[in-house]
C-alpha cells in the first residue's frame, strides 16, 4: 500500500474515474460529450423527459428559434471536430498555440456564417456572435487539456492508479486466493 506522500495528487478523484480503467480513458478521450452540447446549443435545444417511455428527449421549446438551421449546424459542427479531436487532446500545446487554434476556428465559423447567412437562417448579429462563442469556447477548453501535457500527466495517473488497485488486490488475495481454492487439494 503506498503511503500517502507517495500517492498521486488528487488520488480520491482518479480513484472513482479509474475503475474501469480502459472505459474511463476512452470516456476522457472521446469527445462526443462536447460536441452534442455545442450541437443542442446551436438548435436551442432543452431536455424534455417523455412522459410516455420515461426518456428524456431534446425539444425545442415553442417559443424559440434555432441560432443556425440544421445545415448550418452540421456545418459548423463539422468544423468543431476537427479541432475536438484526440490529435490535440493528446499533445502538448502552450498557450500560443492554443490561441492559434482558437483564432483560426473562429476565423472560420465567422467566414462560413458570414457567406451563408441567409442559407443558414441566421437571425441576428446577436444570434451569429453566440455560435462564434459556443464552437470557440469548446475548442479552447478542450484544447486546455493538452497544455504543458497535462492531459497525459493525468491519464498516466489514471494508468497508474489502476495498476495500484490491481497489486494491492493481488497482494490481499483477490481473485487469485479465490480461483486457488478450486485446485486439488486446497479447500480452505
Amino acid at each position: 500500500m503506498m503511503s500517502e506522500e507517495e500517492q498521486p495528487k488528487n488520488y480520491n478523484i482518479i480513484q472513482q474515474d479509474s475503475y474501469n480503467s480502459k472505459e474511463s480513458l476512452m470516456y476522457q478521450l472521446e469527445n462526443t460529450d462536447i460536441v452534442d452540447n455545442v450541437k443542442h446549443s446551436l438548435r436551442c435545444e432543452v431536455p424534455k423527459l417523455n412522459e410516455t417511455t420515461g426518456q428524456w428527449d431534446w425539444v425545442i421549446p415553442s417559443n424559440v428559434t434555432p441560432l443556425i438551421n440544421e445545415r448550418g449546424a452540421e456545418s459548423l459542427l463539422t468544423e468543431l471536430k476537427a479541432r475536438v479531436n484526440k490529435i490535440y487532446i493528446l499533445s502538448d500545446l502552450d498557450d500560443e498555440h492554443i490561441n492559434t487554434i482558437v483564432n483560426s476556428i473562429a476565423v472560420n465559423v465567422i467566414d462560413e456564417i458570414t457567406v451563408n447567412w441567409d442559407l443558414y437562417e441566421i437571425q441576428t448579429h446577436a444570434s451569429a456572435s453566440r455560435i462564434v462563442g459556443m464552437i470557440t469556447d469548446a475548442v479552447y477548453a478542450t484544447l486546455r487539456k493538452a497544455k504543458s501535457k497535462n492531459y497525459l500527466t493525468y491519464i498516466g495517473k489514471i494508468s497508474q492508479v489502476q495498476e495500484i488497485k490491481h497489486t494491492d488486490t493481488m497482494q490481499k488475495g483477490g481473485a487469485g486466493r479465490f480461483l486457488d481454492s478450486f485446485m486439488p487439494g486446497n479447500h480452505g
